[in-house]
């Protein structure tokens, strides 16, 4: 496992408790007005050191709308939304702080499961399922949207999750990346990764 200073998710002002230099891995992160980590944290913080690594929410996310300027973009969701960047809603769901409980489901795990079993139909699913309120996002009413898209065995679509893979992969990522900088250098650089650690609105 990857020896790395686990944080909640990202938000504002959290980069600035980050000493450079340092890798650091984004996977969720507080979507809110006011709360949103913005694009010019991150540009004044690769600037100082920091590198930029972003999977399964919002992290996938920044990569996407940055190009990976400063976030290097991992996994499906972020392939996803690198091609669809006006879908990035998909990863939002709503929790409780601190113990990050989630009330409802990211709409992305079913959109990408979708995409590869019924590839014709993800983009229409996608759509639908992205004008779904934060609250409506229940296993109920998502199993309504792909029944209302002629997909079948919705049930199936709900049992996967990527964003969760796709966070492991950049752990595994970040943890190839410190083994080579350990066989490089006796310096190495520290490692942050802002998630939802199991037990907010996400993203």
């Amino acid at each position: 496992m990857v020896k790395a200073w686990f944080l909640p998710p990202i938000r504002r002002g959290d980069l600035d408790k980050i000493k450079d230099p340092a890798l650091v891995g984004i996977i969720d992160g507080v979507l809110d007005d006011g709360f949103r980590i913005q694009s010019d944290e991150i540009a004044a913080a690769a600037g100082r050191g920091l590198r930029f690594f972003g999977a399964g929410s919002t992290g996938a996310l920044l990569a996407a709308i940055q190009q990976e300027e400063h976030v290097k973009g991992v996994g499906k969701v972020y392939g996803f939304l690198s091609r669809h960047p006006h879908l990035g809603t998909l990863i939002e769901l709503l929790y409780s702080e601190p113990d990050y409980q989630a009330f409802t489901l990211p709409p992305i795990n079913v959109v990408l499961r979708v995409e590869q079993r019924s590839p014709e139909l993800s983009l229409a699913v996608a759509e639908r399922l992205g004008r779904l309120p934060l609250h409506e996002r229940t296993r109920e009413h998502i199993r309504e949207a792909l029944c209302g898209c002629g997909i079948p065995n919705p049930d199936e679509m709900l049992e996967f999750d990527f964003k969760q893979s796709d966070a492991v992969l950049l752990l595994k990522m970040l943890h190839s990346l410190q083994r080579n900088m350990a066989a490089r250098s006796a310096e190495r650089e520290s490692v942050s990764v802002s998630a939802r650690l199991p037990g907010s609105r996400d993203v």
